[in-house]
């Protein structure tokens, strides 16, 4: 279906831009671009997506073509094909390293495993019983976020690349303390305390700490680790002390 919407609309622009100027070509090839972004914002993105792509087939200027296809991958993104919307942007990063917007889709690549990893992960959470399996996409989508903070430190979206890289590291603390408490409710309290002093070595936000904290005394008390005890027990104290 999504081919037919895009054959057809390729054919009406071919049929719209017949017997043009050159300056009156590069109007209509600006208009088309704003109308794909219209069907976007007003949140058609099926329809975005056939415009842009009947742009891309047709553009003979490199500029209105490479907007395009910022603006076909994020509509991909919007339509929630985020295998489809990751593959551009990394189709774009390849053909275009030094495109003044590469940020952007630096940016936008990131978000795509971000969506894809929570989408795993809720899975995961919802899951009764502990797994081997593991949201890689998250870590990906931290590296991706990590590379756009080195490579690009002016980038207007910096600040945004740092935010969501906390959001990453709360997600995956979150789900490092769901295999140490479904690891202790199961009796396997080395496994438990594993998890959780994963969390309180590499997660800094205090919440996730005192948690992972607190598996961490219940854990050594099973397996009677006075010394590893009595750490626990001292950096929740810590922790419980700072909080008041």
């Amino acid at each position: 279906m999504r081919i037919s919407v895009i054959s057809l609309y390729a054919l009406m622009l071919l049929a719209g831009c017949a017997g043009m100027t050159p300056e009156e070509a590069k109007v209509s090839e600006k208009q088309q671009l704003t109308d794909a972004m219209t069907s976007l914002r007003d949140g058609r993105p099926e329809q975005s997506i056939a415009q842009f792509q009947a742009i891309i087939d047709k553009a003979d200027n490199d500029q209105q073509k490479t907007q395009a296809e910022i603006g076909l991958a994020y509509a991909y993104y919007k339509n929630d094909d985020f295998d489809e919307a990751y593959a551009r942007c990394n189709l774009f990063i390849k053909d275009n390293p030094t495109h003044p917007q590469l940020d952007y889709v630096y940016y936008l690549r990131g978000l795509t495993k971000l969506k894809q990893g929570e989408i795993h992960l809720q899975r995961l959470l919802a899951a009764k019983a502990p797994t081997n399996d593991y949201p890689e996409e998250l870590r990906e989508a931290y590296d991706y976020f990590s590379e756009l903070i080195k490579f690009f430190p002016q980038s207007d979206y910096l600040d945004q690349a740092y935010q969501q890289v906390d959001t990453i590291r709360q997600r995956l603390a979150k789900y490092e303390l769901h295999l140490a408490h479904n690891q202790f409710a199961l009796g396997n309290y080395k496994e438990a305390a594993n998890h959780a002093e994963y969390v309180n070595k590499y997660y800094s936000d205090a919440e996730s700490r005192k948690y992972a904290l607190t598996i961490m005394v219940k854990a050594y008390k099973e397996l009677d680790m006075p010394r590893q005890l009595n750490a626990a027990e001292r950096q929740l104290r810590e922790i419980n002390y700072q909080q008041e």
